[in-house]
C-alpha cells in the first residue's frame, strides 16, 4: 500500500501513538539526545502520557507539581551551555530487548510439511527458510520488544532474488489497517 500524498505525516489522529513510539524508541536505542528532548525543554515531560493521567504535568495542584518534577527528572534537566553532559546512560532497555529476542529465536524455526512423501515441497520450504530468515526474525523480535510491535512482510523482486523473502518493518514505520479484526 503506497503512502498517502500530501498532508501531514504521520497523520495527526495517530499523535498519541507516534509520540509513545518516540519515547520507546529513545529508550530502546539509548539515544541520550532524544531522551533529553523528550523529557526536557518545551515538551515538559513524556509526550506519550495522555491528558488526565494521574501525574499529568498540566494538572493543577500537588499531583500536577509532582508530575512536572518527575517528567523533568534526570534527562529533563538541561545541560548548561558550554558544559559537557555528565549523565551516564545504561542501555538496559536495549539489552533486555536483545536477550528477549535471543531467547525467542535462539534456534531457527523448523518448517515441515504434514506429509513426508512430498520431498519437493519440503526442499523448497527449507530453501525459503534459510539463514536470512533467521536474521530477520531475530531483528523483528528485538525491535518489537523495544517498540511494542512490528510487522513482517513478504517481498519478491526477481531482479534482486529468484525467491521471496521476509522483511522487517518497525512499528514506527507502518500504520496497520484492520478489517473485521484482522490485519490487512
Amino acid at each position: 500500500m503506497p503512502l498517502p500524498t500530501g498532508g501531514v505525516w504521520p497523520p495527526k489522529e495517530l499523535q498519541s501513538v507516534t509520540s509513545r513510539l518516540a519515547v520507546w524508541s529513545a529508550w530502546y536505542t539509548g539515544d541520550t539526545d532524544q531522551l533529553s528532548d523528550i523529557y526536557g525543554g518545551n515538551l515538559a515531560g513524556d509526550p506519550g502520557v495522555p491528558l488526565g493521567g494521574f501525574l499529568n504535568p498540566d494538572r493543577p495542584g500537588l499531583r500536577g507539581a509532582i508530575g512536572r518534577t518527575l517528567a523533568r527528572w534526570f534527562w529533563g534537566i538541561p545541560t548548561s551551555q558550554g558544559e559537557r553532559r555528565t549523565k551516564l546512560h545504561l542501555p538496559l532497555a536495549g539489552d533486555i530487548c536483545s536477550v528477549s529476542a535471543d531467547m525467542l529465536f535462539s534456534e531457527p524455526p523448523t518448517f515441515t510439511m504434514p506429509d513426508d512423501s512430498d520431498t519437493d515441497t519440503q526442499d523448497r520450504l527449507a530453501e525459503l527458510a534459510g539463514d536470512e530468515m533467521q536474521a530477520v526474525l531475530l531483528e523483528a523480535a528485538e525491535v518489537s520488544a523495544g517498540l511494542g510491535g512490528g510487522y513482517l512482510k513478504v517481498c519478491w523482486d526477481k531482479a534482486l532474488d529468484d525467491k521471496p523473502w521476509l522483511a522487517n518493518v518497525h512499528a514506527d514505520a507502518a500504520i496497520p489497517t484492520f478489517q473485521y479484526g484482522r490485519l490487512v
